[in-house]
């Protein structure tokens, strides 16, 4: 539940560069120059300072590792930490950005804390200094069993890859009697030299494979104007059947996604609406033929049960996004880490998303769709309660020209259940399980299935009840 916004500060622009000297490093301005506040004056100088992780002590016993970790660590790079700051060089020091570029800073995911203190210049302006302490960025996670093999997988990555806020992942997994696991991800947390995010995945599973790719704009601050985003993927996954005493199995769902929307805000900072729009097109088909899943591997379904007709379906969905934020951030600390800086949201935000199918090219589906998010927030420095309900509504009406007379596509509503004065059809039985009339599969929301696969029941149209 997140969004974007506007504005890129280079190196150049912000640094202060000597021209009859090559560029000093950026010395403190503590004890030398008086702090002072944000309220006006112009921005002569920002000078940024990047911390390694582990900045305090640790035991004697345990100093050996510290110095490890921080001889293999790249800290984040100047012109990174620039890009996020709402301020600039020449600008009014203004104490709302300089709290935002703060708190925008805390919120990535490879920094632990950060704090932009101003400093008077002594010749009518400021110059603001930006700390930012970095968090441990190797990623490794080995899997390991006390049986033999012992080595049965890895993760190995970095969370900030030579300091430029990407970050890099791979994953192998042993998949026993299945595909064993291979996974690739690549996330760019300044894509465009911005702040935008990329985020490429791509991954194979024990059986079936995820490709993803995603590219958003997140709305990181109320001083935002504009925020978007744009996504493509697909999947291949079984889909587990609940079919009462008989053995576990499945059908084979493949799955195409594409998403792309924005949103604009209006309304004062602290007390603002956000209004926007978004496209999404979804396309999802169904194997006919039953899979059994067994410790041995992928078996041919020999239960003997026929299996359910299940309505493939291909819908284009225009959406409309509201949004109202009543938001404000306390900075704290020894929450979710013991040393680490965040900043938790208090108030109460609300989001909808309501869409309606549009018929575009093979997107002849036709379907409703309805998402709310509620979150509140209490609390303070020394403690927070919060609680957030997401709800989801789909109700559709799918074309299925390949489906024998009886069957409908329409999973929203009442249950329809079979009710044969005889034995059903041939063509009936081939396509669907009468004995369980619709196959649950996957979770339920209010109202309608919230899993993309939908099992359709199957009746004679006089004896549909």
């Amino acid at each position: 539940m997140a969004g974007p916004l506007v504005d890129v500060v280079s190196a150049q622009q912000n640094a202060r560069v000597d021209s009859t000297a090559t560029r000093q490093q950026p010395v403190s301005s503590r004890g030398r120059l008086p702090v002072t506040g944000c309220s006006g004056q112009t921005i002569s100088d920002i000078v940024v300072i990047t911390q390694p992780p582990f900045n305090e002590k640790l035991p004697r016993q345990l100093e050996w590792v510290r110095r490890t970790v921080r001889a293999l660590h790249v800290n984040t790079r100047d012109e990174v930490v620039r890009r996020f700051l709402l301020l600039k060089v020449g600008d009014a020091c203004n104490q709302i950005k300089r709290a935002e570029s703060e708190r925008i800073l805390r919120a990535q995911p490879y920094l632990v804390d950060a704090r932009i203190n101003a400093y008077d210049d002594e010749q009518g302006g400021v110059r603001l200094e930006v700390e930012t302490r970095d968090d441990f960025s190797l990623m490794l996670e080995p899997i390991l069993r006390g049986s033999s093999p012992m080595f049965r997988g890895l993760k190995l990555g970095e969370a900030n890859l030579a300091g430029n806020a990407t970050q890099a992942l791979l994953e192998y997994r042993d998949g026993l009697a299945y595909n064993d696991v291979l996974g690739a991800q690549y996330t760019d947390y300044q894509f465009l030299g911005q702040r935008n995010e990329l985020r490429l995945e791509a991954r194979r599973e024990p059986f079936g494979q995820r490709l993803r790719m995603q590219a958003v704009r997140p709305y990181y601050t109320d001083l935002q104007r504009f925020a978007w985003v744009g996504e493509l993927g697909g999947t291949r996954e079984p889909m587990r059947l609940l079919r009462g005493t008989l053995e576990t199995n499945a059908v084979n769902v493949r799955r195409t996604f594409a998403d792309v929307g924005g949103l604009t805000r209006v309304g004062p900072v602290g007390q603002l609406k956000l209004i926007g729009m978004s496209l999404t097109r979804e396309q999802l088909s169904v194997d006919s033929t039953p899979l059994l899943l067994t410790r041995e591997g992928v078996r041919t379904d020999t239960t003997g049960a026929p299996p359910p007709f299940f309505a493939p379906k291909n819908v284009m969905r225009a959406n409309l996004l509201l949004g109202v934020r009543a938001i404000r951030f306390v900075r704290v600390q020894g929450f979710d880490a013991l040393t680490g800086a965040q900043d938790i949201r208090l108030g109460v935000q609300v989001g909808v998303a309501a869409g309606h199918s549009i018929v575009v090219g093979p997107a002849t589906d036709r379907d409703r769709f309805l998402a709310t998010n509620i979150y509140l927030g209490w609390g303070g420095q020394k403690w927070f309660l919060g609680a957030q309900g997401i709800t989801g509504a789909r109700c559709t009406r799918t074309s299925a020209p390949d489906a024998p007379r009886g069957i409908s596509g329409r999973p929203c509503g009442k249950p329809r259940c079979c009710k044969w004065s005889g034995p059903p059809p041939a063509a009936c039985r081939s396509r669907c399980n009468c004995h369980s009339p619709i196959a649950r599969v996957g979770s339920w929301g209010i109202g309608c299935r919230t899993t993309p696969v939908r099992a359709v029941s199957c009746s004679a149209p006089s004896s549909v009840w």
